[in-house]
């Protein structure tokens, strides 16, 4: 069984869906990610890169250490997604999601 998810940011400019096999989501607590979400952790959903659809405006990303990218709105900052380079899966900020 699977699902389609919609999500995006603050301001509406970056929009996305994506269909998983899983919602099933887990937190990080890294430094990196405390920083990036100004929080003690960041809820993430694990998914195939190639099953996300980005919508209108495309995310930019930061390389947050030599492995890997954080995507974001650069209209209103919103913490998008986190992916290893070279990786075929990606996660999605829960917050970002619809519902």
């Amino acid at each position: 069984m699977s699902d389609k998810l919609r999500g995006g940011c603050l301001c509406g400019a970056v929009r996305y869906t994506v269909t998983t096999e899983s919602d099933e989501g887990y937190y990080c607590h890294c430094r990196m990610c405390q920083l990036a979400f100004g929080n003690t952790r960041a809820a993430f959903i694990n998914v195939p890169q190639a099953s996300v659809r980005w919508l209108g405006e495309a995310p930019k990303h930061y390389a947050s250490s030599k492995f890997a990218l954080r995507g974001f709105c650069p209209d209103c900052g919103t913490p998008l997604s986190f992916a290893y380079v070279d990786s075929a899966k990606m996660d999605l900020s829960v917050g970002s999601l619809d519902e």
